[in-house]
């Protein structure tokens, strides 16, 4: 068993679960049959689920992209936007400032994006 599966799979002396609540803590405790809670099955779930977060995130992050090159207005906004709040595009800017940016926290919701683009 590997050292990550070992401390998904550990528990308190008293036998019963670690009190952090996680997606692997809700597998050991529901009613599904022991070969189900293997330490390799639930190593295989795990990898799954990051998979599928990074493909999320791709996924959106293309779909902003697209609509970004797509319209010539909005990128020239946002460059303009991104340029006033970064004048070093080298500089790392504060977070703070790139939060309060309109046009940039709108990409944020890519599905917003989308749904902008079909009604107009």
């Amino acid at each position: 068993m590997g050292k990550v599966a070992e401390r998904v799979c550990a528990v308190e002396p008293s036998g019963s679960p670690k009190t952090r609540r996680t997606v692997f803590t809700a597998i050991f405790e529901s009613d599904l049959p022991d070969g189900e809670k293997r330490a390799d099955r639930i190593s295989h779930e795990g990898l799954e689920i990051l998979l599928a977060g990074g493909y999320t995130t791709v996924k959106a992050m293309s779909l902003v992209t697209f609509f970004v090159l797509d319209d010539p207005t909005i990128k020239a906004a946002l460059q303009k936007e991104l340029g006033e709040a970064m004048p070093d595009p080298f500089g790392q800017p504060d977070l703070g400032v790139l939060q309060a940016l309109p046009l940039l926290v709108c990409f944020r919701h890519p599905l917003y994006l989308c749904a902008t683009r079909l009604v107009n």
